[in-house]
């Protein structure tokens, strides 16, 4: 929570923003050596003290700038109207992060459930179980880079943006808005649309207006943009950016609706399928699954043209190298900790690879 001013105070009486953390594992962790930082490029701002959180425990961390008050109380705030909040482990791997923006007072940027799903701005839920939200709608899936993926009416490849009603009503969107920056929430406003429940709507994010009401007065730029969802009121229902997005591979919820963001292709107006890559780079073919991955990842080399491949951390430090002498293999990741890493192509082609552990 961003912006408390009246929901819960902490033991000195203040209302100060919090952020709170919850152990979805099977065993307690020690939190010792763990950093909180609204820098990215900062990663040791915060670090924890020897602090045991148990399985399926909550922890509460006040963001107010005051490390002299007793209990956990970090040396930085937040700001309601855009910030980021990043968790990473002893090493400095980054195991979560969250960007919000325009946070109204005494809401709360919460996860769909416990530990899983995407975060939505909602009544706060402090120290317990966020239980199971319907959002109604939500931005399902987008495409920045269309090259020859799906058309729009008029037989172009434009770029677009799909919303899903995750409700069990209709929903009437006159007078909502998406925006390409997070700054002008009111770039395009939408007329009288009605999507139905459990239905999809597909925008095209092309300039051209006078195509429809279904053409947006704004592009996405593939190298970095946002994608903003607002209410009448501008209040934030959706807030994602992307960087440096292949052409035709879409940004979509795994699972539908509902799940965290993941890179893969296109399921344009239709359920978003299980995570499955495929890496088009000077005609070599990779398909990575699963992504996120647990205990393995398997590798499949398509059309044979790719012999080499490095698994990178998020410093850029060589983990390990493979040969792809077979079409398919099989990488045991269970050792590594959760978070983000890399793997290195043969042509300096870079894919992201999230494992959970």
């Amino acid at each position: 929570m961003p912006n408390n001013t009246n929901t819960v105070a902490d033991q000195d009486g203040e209302y100060n923003d919090w952020v709170e953390l919850y152990n979805n594992s099977s065993n307690s962790l020690n939190l010792n050596g763990y950093f909180l930082s609204d820098r990215k490029s900062e990663p040791t701002k915060f670090a924890f003290p020897s602090l045991q959180l148990n399985s399926e425990d909550y922890l509460i961390v006040w963001l107010d700038k005051d490390t002299l008050q007793q209990g956990l109380h970090t040396n930085f705030k937040l700001s309601a109207s855009s910030e980021q909040l990043y968790l990473f482990d002893v090493d400095t791997h980054l195991v979560d992060y969250v960007h919000f923006y325009n946070v109204d007072p005494d809401i709360s940027i919460a996860r769909n459930t416990d530990a899983s799903g995407s975060f939505r701005q909602s009544d706060p839920t402090f120290n317990q179980t966020n239980g199971n939200k319907d959002n109604g709608i939500v931005i399902n899936e987008w495409m920045a880079n269309n090259t020859d993926g799906e058309p729009d009416e008029y037989g172009e490849y434009n770029d677009w943006i799909e919303l899903y009603n995750n409700s069990s009503e209709a929903i009437n969107l006159t007078g909502y808005f998406l925006s390409n920056k997070a700054n002008e929430a009111t770039k395009y406003k939408f007329p009288n649309i009605l999507i139905d429940a459990n239905d999809y709507l597909v925008l095209w994010a092309d300039e051209d207006t006078l195509q429809g009401d279904l053409h947006l007065s704004f592009k996405l730029d593939s190298e970095r943009d946002d994608i903003l969802f607002s209410r009448p009121d501008t209040s934030t229902i959706d807030y994602f950016f992307h960087a440096d997005v292949d052409s035709n591979i879409s940004i979509c919820r795994i699972p539908n609706a509902n799940g965290d963001l993941a890179l893969g292709l296109s399921t344009f107006e239709s359920t978003n399928l299980p995570y499955l890559n495929v890496i088009e780079s000077l005609e070599q073919k990779l398909l990575i699954y699963p992504n996120p991955c647990t205990s393995s990842l398997y590798l499949e080399n398509i059309d044979n043209k790719l012999n080499h491949i490095e698994l990178l951390d998020i410093t850029g430090k060589t983990l390990a190298n493979f040969n792809l002498n077979t079409t398919k293999i099989k990488i045991d990741v269970s050792n590594y900790k959760t978070g983000i890493y890399f793997l290195k192509m043969e042509s300096n082609k870079f894919h992201k690879v999230i494992i959970v552990n």
